[in-house]
């Protein structure tokens, strides 16, 4: 089942205790209903019932997910349900679209010493290049991979892990 966010409208400004949005659910290429969150601490709305229903048994065939304890205790496994999975969709939305706008005006890298994201101030487009294409700014500043020359799936997967 391959399920899409689209038409997402999201507001950090509004979300206070959980994100504020509200986005159309594609599964298989085919509109099947939507999803909002008011950002004021409750669940996050999936309709028609029938798709969070199918959500639902969907999550269930997915591995279960450790979500932890404050205090750092076992494991505390649960099953992925409609509310899970459309709140890790927007989630991964958000990063997408964070990373795009970054890698615009700026060189994303990673260190060979240091783990994490590193980034360098606003460019323009030239400047941007400049750097890209330097073997000696890479080897001055120990640049493991440059973020912006890779594919957008593997440049997502680094900023998502590194940044972590």
């Amino acid at each position: 089942m391959k399920i899409k966010l689209r038409k997402v409208s999201y507001s950090a400004a509004l979300s206070e205790e959980t994100s504020n949005f509200h986005a159309d659910i594609w599964i298989d290429g085919k509109k099947e209903g939507y999803a909002q969150n008011h950002g004021t601490g409750g669940a996050t709305n999936v309709q028609p019932n029938a798709l969070r229903a199918r959500l639902d048994t969907y999550g269930k065939t997915l591995p279960e997910v450790d979500i932890g304890t404050p205090t750092g205790g076992p494991p505390r496994m649960i099953v992925q349900d409609a509310e899970w999975i459309v709140d890790k969709l927007l989630t991964d939305w958000i990063v997408r679209r964070d990373l795009k706008r970054s890698l615009r005006n700026r060189a994303l890298y990673t260190h060979t010493e240091k783990p994490g994201i590193f980034q360098t101030k606003v460019l323009k487009p030239e400047q941007l290049k400049q750097v890209l294409e330097s073997e000696d700014i890479k080897a001055k500043w120990n640049v493991k991979a440059w973020l912006n020359t890779m594919p957008e799936e593997e440049a997502v997967a680094i900023y998502r892990d590194e940044a972590a």
